[in-house]
């Protein structure tokens, strides 16, 4: 299980970015972290934005509540989540790795 931790009061993940894919989607998990491949390249922070949009798709949220707080420039990241709860973020990451969303 993904553990949840918090970033200046908001709920947060460890995420595992594979960019350059050819589409977006979960792999699974991998040491605590989620493993999601990106169909960007870490180019001018594309595949970075891409991420934010998948997950607020995927996790039913708005983009404007999704944050990369750690690993702008590298592959491992924590993403914090603006107006949610930890209980809401836990059940949707149980959600999304259970159905292998993409």
């Amino acid at each position: 299980m993904i553990k949840i931790s918090m970033y200046r009061s908001m709920p947060s993940i460890s995420i595992k970015v594979v960019p350059g894919a050819s589409r977006d989607m979960v792999l699974g998990e991998r040491e605590d972290a989620i493993r999601i491949s990106i169909a960007a390249s870490p180019e001018k922070d594309k595949a970075n934005q891409r991420l934010e949009r998948f997950l607020s798709d995927t996790l039913h949220v708005k983009q404007a509540q999704v944050h990369i707080v750690q690993g702008h420039k590298t592959r491992n990241k924590v993403v914090a989540f603006s107006e949610c709860s930890v209980k809401e973020i836990e059940t949707k990451i149980a959600s999304l790795l259970k159905e292998g969303k993409k």
